[in-house]
């Protein structure tokens, strides 16, 4: 009896142990951690790859990660750059030349005049597309710096069934533009470019969300926070599906603004994020995504087919595991101190890295450039790790 008892007890202890534990990481336990993946937000990159190095464009600097060695510097703190053709293009409002194409000394070998709320831009054959709120705007670029605006003159597409909104296309050799006209607001028409390699896409914060771009079709939502429902218009025969059945749950206000997060000849991948208050004693509820770990309950990221967009998987975190990084073959996540590299379609772990860098009540910023995630402190901006991706 005394020996029943004793296990009794025994069971009683591990019992209140376990379920105390479980309290304990459901309602008071929080990793007091931030971590921004600044490539989920729909934002130009910090980092460029410019002649085989990386750099970064902070606060009106472009200096080297390897040396700190400054490139290139200007009063402007919203200055952004792109790499192309050898050259690194600087878009700089301080100037009013405020395009400048930098070489490797850091001089500029070439400027022009462009409009000054151009938040995003590509080159190709020395033509530019800018793009705004207002809708793209594309130059001519002579070597003498001088500039000739080439029209761009939209034409009918279609209207969409449900007529939300109406489509515009223009074409020429250098790329193309899309022009999501919303029949009911102004502020959510959506533009987006292309160059003719279909290397190349920037986009406004518009409603429409353009997943990918093939020269005969489109596949597109509409709206950036809502997956549940994609659409397909083909240019060939003038047609537009819709595939419904999509096994998108209940994450639709929780993507992050980078929708997609990577769009190929293979995968469409986004990348959404569930969040919760996890304390009766904290105040404040669940909002859309959050950097901050503790409120944190999973991570989401959604693969859609683009031969067949019916066609789709998914993948989930465990609770206080964000994904850093995607490409068609894995993912890398943060958890618990360590990095772990997955298989994308069986989302088996195959690599592990340490994170000792991540303290408990540190702030962080991962983005990618590269082969690379680069890991920043949010608070001294340093550089703490460099993890390879390849």
């Amino acid at each position: 009896m005394k020996i029943k008892l004793r296990y009794i007890g025994i069971l009683l202890i591990v019992i209140v142990t376990v379920a105390s534990l479980i309290i304990y990481r459901c309602f008071w336990y929080y990793p007091d951690i931030e971590i921004k993946i600044s490539n989920l937000y729909n934002i130009p990159s910090n980092i460029v790859q410019f002649n085989g190095k990386y750099y970064k464009v902070k606060d009106g600097d472009i200096y080297n990660l390897d040396s700190g060695e400054v490139l290139f510097q200007t009063t402007n703190k919203c200055m952004f750059a792109k790499t192309v053709d050898n050259l690194l293009w600087v878009v700089d409002n301080s100037d009013k030349d405020n395009l400048k194409a930098i070489d490797s000394s850091g001089k500029a070998v070439k400027s022009y005049s462009i409009p000054d709320y151009t938040k995003d831009f590509f080159i190709n054959n020395n033509v530019i597309f800018c793009m705004s709120s207002d809708g793209i705007e594309i130059y001519q670029l002579y070597n003498d710096g001088h500039k000739e605006q080439i029209s761009v003159d939209y034409s009918f597409v279609f209207e969409s069934e449900n007529s939300y909104f109406k489509l515009y296309k223009y074409s020429c050799e250098y790329g193309e533009c899309l022009y999501f006209d919303m029949e009911s607001d102004n502020y959510n028409d959506s533009y987006f470019a292309v160059d003719s390699n279909m290397q190349n896409m920037i986009s406004s914060n518009g409603r429409v969300n353009l997943l990918h771009y093939q020269q005969d079709r489109i596949i597109y939502t509409e709206s950036s926070f809502r997956l549940k429902t994609l659409y397909e218009y083909s240019f060939v025969d003038g047609e537009e599906h819709c595939c419904n059945n999509i096994d998108i749950d209940d994450y639709a206000q929780g993507f992050f603004e980078n929708t997609p997060y990577v769009s190929n000849d293979k995968y469409i991948i986004s990348v959404a994020q569930r969040t919760t208050s996890r304390s009766i004693t904290r105040d404040g509820g669940p909002t859309a995504t959050s950097c901050e770990m503790s409120k944190h309950e999973n991570d989401v990221i959604y693969i859609i087919s683009t031969d067949d967009c019916t066609k789709s998987f998914l993948h989930k975190t465990k609770t206080f595991e964000r994904i850093l990084y995607a490409d068609n073959k894995r993912a890398i996540t943060y958890y618990d101190g360590e990095y772990l590299t997955y298989s994308l379609e069986k989302w088996n772990v195959i690599d592990t890295q340490s994170a000792d860098e991540i303290q408990i009540g540190g702030s962080y910023t991962f983005e990618s450039c590269g082969d690379y995630i680069f890991v920043f402190d949010d608070n001294s901006g340093e550089l703490l790790n460099t993890i390879n991706v390849a």
